[in-house]
């Protein structure tokens, strides 16, 4: 079964989670700070999650968090960290067009859907946005940063 088949619904293979559009990935930053972590970003729920690639099946950073359980009773990866998805004026969540890290892996540069591009700091993700810039129109998630 094709992947574009799958994605128009077609040919009943496919299982919900696969098709779901809170699954999708749109941008992925390695920060390159102590906690070899990796931040990724939704395509259309607009939350980024923050990854501690030494502890891939559990919470990381030492939390000791259990990690979730698959079906089939196998480990499954948890986000050290996430964000609350970027929500504008309709109440709807705006996807994440692309992410950049600064050098030292401590702030995030997120381009939204909504045309804003908002600043995180990444040792405190979940607190939300430290400083947000307007005035450019995002039309496409084909560009870029």
């Amino acid at each position: 079964e094709s992947a574009a088949k799958r994605k128009r619904g077609g040919g009943g293979g496919g299982t919900a989670a696969a098709n779901s559009p809170a699954q999708s990935v749109s941008s992925v930053v390695f920060l390159q700070d102590a906690c070899n972590s990796l931040a990724t970003a939704g395509a259309t729920d607009g939350a980024i999650k923050l990854w501690d690639l030494r502890r891939p099946t559990t919470g990381g950073r030492g939390r000791g968090r259990a990690s979730a359980r698959s079906k089939g009773g196998a480990s499954q990866p948890t986000p050290v960290e996430v964000t609350v998805p970027h929500v504008g004026a309709s109440g709807r969540p705006h996807g994440i067009v692309c992410m950049a890290a600064d050098p030292s892996g401590s702030r995030l540069l997120v381009n939204s859907c909504d045309s804003k591009i908002s600043t995180y700091d990444t040792a405190r993700l979940s607190e939300g946005v430290v400083a947000q810039f307007e005035g450019h129109r995002v039309d496409t998630f084909y560009i870029k940063a």
